[in-house]
């Protein structure tokens, strides 16, 4: 008879006691808390800190403004690792029976939300180091010594994407987890990868609740239907049959789910992805939240082992999203499986990211627009056969003309720009630029970066060699 083997742990009860330490601006406020929690979790998610502060003498009522330091230390000695670290958003005065002071803190990991990326990426580099490079180019002050290896190869856009979504598309391409630790440092790792071997929750020892593990019905599907379209226009439709989720069926009753989606251009495409979808959702994954002693040592993405005998629960779950409250030294943890990313999910990303267009990928910071709905931008007496007509610059006698733009005073040392331009019959037409109001005029090509002599007193000239050439708007971009 085959022998069953399975995979276990033996856990060791704790015999210490936590010990923490709050800061706000590097004072120790500690014995003036009357509650806190401090939330941490994978990118995605917030991490948010909240604070209940005591002020019988009003000795916080001015104190804090806002972009103070937050910080909370905790472990199983006397308090001096750091473990949340950000800073105060909203400090909120309060009066019941005492004076007290709400404080509201965002960990480090929200600045990603503040910074906006424009990059494109052709396949070439992987995600890891693409991600470092990130963080070299927009994150001052972050680093990334436990960004792990990547073997996805990511074609990929973004224009004025926040780096927080920026993260989150690089996470579903590669199948990893990120977050930020206290010290600005970055992880990224692969989901499931990393076991937290001195941590668990066990009944009879850290387990205090399970508020609730399982499965969420409202989000069984066991019917897809999948609507597409054709190259013609004609539709593709593609149904599940009830025989592949009859016990699903039987159980919750028939839950329906429809997706539309023109990209959709094959029934096998149709087939592949209402499969999928049907077997993703038609009996879910464990899924809930548990509350515990303290669990200082846990990080997001951790797998960590849950035990409770009586509900037959005995298993290791990823963490998305921890929170720990003090002073009552309890942990309320998040945990789910996230489903595999289908190929054709995959490369439907993929396929979305690259197809981004990037309005501004020299990183320009101001602009110089000419809209000849009128003369009113152009240097009468330094241009010639030039007119206005129907909303267009164009030649008004012969085939050749010249258009001076009046002059743009910029705030900043111009060193860098970009012409775009919208018309007709563009070719031939010469674009120059000057930042001495017109002493010395530099060729550039449009769409391109051109670096020229800086100046501030910035001019257009526009040279048209064609009756036939229109131009509707002119954008010098630059910085």
């Amino acid at each position: 008879m085959p022998r069953i083997s399975k995979r276990g742990f033996i856990w060791i009860p704790r015999t210490f006691t936590p010990s923490y330490k709050i800061y706000i601006d590097n004072i120790d406020v500690t014995n003036d808390v009357i509650s806190s929690e401090w939330t941490h979790a994978i990118i995605g998610l917030e991490s948010p800190c909240k604070l209940t502060l005591m002020d019988p003498n009003g000795i916080y009522a001015d104190t804090y403004v806002g972009g103070e330091t937050i910080e909370l230390k905790l472990d199983f000695s006397n308090g001096t690792t750091k473990k949340w670290e950000g800073k105060l958003e909203q400090p909120k005065k309060k009066f019941g029976q005492t004076y007290i002071l709400d404080v509201v803190g965002s960990h480090h990991q929200s600045d990603l939300l503040d910074v906006t990326v424009t990059e494109e990426y052709t396949g070439i580099k992987s995600a890891d180091t693409i991600l470092k490079e990130l963080i070299d180019e927009y994150l001052t002050g972050f680093t990334y010594n436990n960004v792990n290896n990547s073997t996805t190869y990511p074609t990929i856009k973004w224009n004025n994407k926040p780096f927080w979504d920026c993260v989150i598309d690089l996470c579903a391409l590669a199948g990893f987890d990120a977050y930020i630790d206290t010290d600005k440092n970055t992880h990224f790792f692969e989901k499931e990868s990393i076991e937290n071997t001195t941590e668990a929750i066990v009944w009879g020892d850290s387990l205090l609740e399970i508020g609730h593990l399982g499965i969420d019905t409202i989000d069984i599907r066991n019917k897809i239907i999948v609507y597409g379209e054709d190259n013609t226009g004609l539709p593709i439709i593609y149904e599940t049959p009830d025989s592949d989720a009859q016990s699903s069926i039987d159980t919750y009753g028939k839950k329906e789910k429809v997706i539309k989606d023109t990209s959709i251009k094959t029934y096998a495409q149709a087939k592949e992805l209402g499969n999928i979808e049907l077997f993703n959702h038609k009996n879910l994954e464990n899924k809930g939240e548990m509350n515990s002693l303290l669990l200082p040592d846990i990080n997001p993405g951790d797998m960590i082992w849950v035990t409770c005998p009586p509900q037959k629960v005995n298993g290791q779950f990823r963490i998305v999203k921890y929170t720990h409250y003090l002073p009552v030294l309890q942990t309320k943890v998040i945990v789910y499986k996230d489903k595999t990313i289908p190929l054709l999910f995959k490369e439907r990303k993929k396929a979305e990211l690259s197809l981004q267009k990037i309005t501004n990928p020299y990183k320009m910071t101001n602009s110089f627009n000419l809209i000849f709905d009128d003369m009113s931008e152009i240097d009468e007496v330094l241009s010639s056969t030039v007119t206005v007509s129907e909303g267009n610059l164009k030649v008004s006698v012969g085939s050749t003309g010249t258009m001076i733009s009046l002059i743009h005073v910029s705030s900043i040392d111009i060193s860098s720009v970009q012409v775009k331009v919208v018309g007709d019959t563009l070719a031939g037409v010469t674009y120059l630029i000057s930042t001495d109001n017109g002493d010395v005029y530099t060729a550039v090509n449009l769409e391109t970066l051109t670096s020229i002599v800086a100046g501030k007193l910035l001019r257009l000239k526009i040279l048209l060699t064609s009756s036939s050439t229109r131009i509707d708007s002119v954008a010098v971009l630059y910085k």
